[in-house]
């Protein structure tokens, strides 16, 4: 603990991994925009809309931008918005950490500055409340059940309710690392009711809860609901439920496929390597960074289950020096 003379430091309750929930706030700008400025307009065709669309983006930015519902912009809601998403642009965490703070004195229950605040309470207990406050809030403004229920199946895709499930995502999260596996479900399995298409990557962070807690039958409905998901989450979560399962031989021949993807999950899994890769805010397919995200979807559950570990090292012919290995 820290001296009564000296300022503690807030305890991270989330991950390590950089709060990507809340970057990219010049694309939620511009989808903003263009989900207005399409709404102000009616088209004879999709082909038409498409046409416009293509016109004001030529030069890469929003030609109608500057004139787009300027009435708004005076409305503290709105302006909170806006410096969220400056903030998931800002050079610093300093700067996104003014930005945010700015936002929470124009709206007490803005959304997507809830979430920062959360990042940096104390306990988890704290970033439960303001993530519950969050998602209860921004629930209300999208007008409750009867909007939930217009537009389940297809949420993602209108621009308003992206702050309730990046706020929704980071309740799951935090609720996972404090233990309240059944929370952190139940929040993850709406999500994917709300939005099957699933654009946030819910269903990786589903799939290490599932294996995590042992539910077998449902990590396996989830693997057949997106069969086509070739992700390399998916095949060592394959192999880890198989060999839960003792299904040893086809596990190996899954394993082969999921070390042909991205064999740097596999040396780090099997303890090959002693440094964890670094996670990131986005990654690309077969690197380290992509190992990053499957170690952080999967770690737990491969803790949960030693023997999976020592047949995952079982596996390895010659290979580099081994390091640590996870099994303790």
């Amino acid at each position: 603990m820290a001296r009564k003379t000296e300022k503690a430091k807030p305890k991270m309750v989330h991950s390590n991994a950089p709060p990507a929930a809340l970057t990219g706030g010049r694309m939620e700008r511009l989808m903003d925009e263009v989900h207005t400025l399409l709404s102000e307009r009616e088209f004879e065709s999709i082909d038409e809309m498409n046409a416009f669309l293509r016109e004001q983006l030529k030069d890469g930015t929003l030609k109608a931008s500057s004139t787009l519902n300027q009435p708004t912009r005076t409305d503290p809601r709105r302006q909170a918005q806006e410096l969220c998403w400056d903030a998931g642009e800002a050079p610093s965490d300093a700067a996104a950490r003014r930005l945010y703070k700015q936002a929470l004195d124009l709206d007490p229950d803005c959304a997507d500055a809830l979430v920062f605040e959360s990042r940096e309470a104390r306990t988890a207990e704290q970033a439960i409340t303001l993530l519950e406050r969050a998602v209860r809030t921004a629930a209300e403004r999208l007008g409750g059940a009867a909007f939930f229920n217009k537009n389940k199946g297809h949420f993602w895709m209108i621009q308003e309710t992206r702050p309730y499930m990046r706020a929704r995502a980071a309740l799951a999260e935090v609720c996972s690392l404090d233990g309240r596996m059944l929370d952190c479900v139940s929040h993850y399995e709406e999500m994917l009711d709300l939005c099957p298409n699933d654009n946030q990557g819910v269903r990786y962070f589903l799939i290490g809860c599932y294996l995590r807690m042992g539910e077998m039958h449902r990590a396996g409905q989830l693997l057949a609901r997106y069969q086509n998901d070739g992700s390399s989450v998916f095949l060592y979560a394959n192999v880890l439920m198989l060999v839960m399962s003792n299904s040893h031989e086809k596990a190996k021949r899954v394993l082969k496929k999921a070390r042909a993807a991205n064999g740097y999950v596999y040396e780090f899994l099997a303890g090959l390597t002693k440094n964890p890769p670094r996670v990131s805010a986005v990654y690309t397919a077969g690197d380290e960074s992509e190992a990053a995200f499957c170690v952080e979807c999967l770690l737990d559950a491969f803790m949960h289950n030693p023997d999976a570990i020592v047949w995952m090292h079982d596996q390895a012919k010659g290979g580099g020096k081994r390091g640590p290995s996870l099994v303790v």
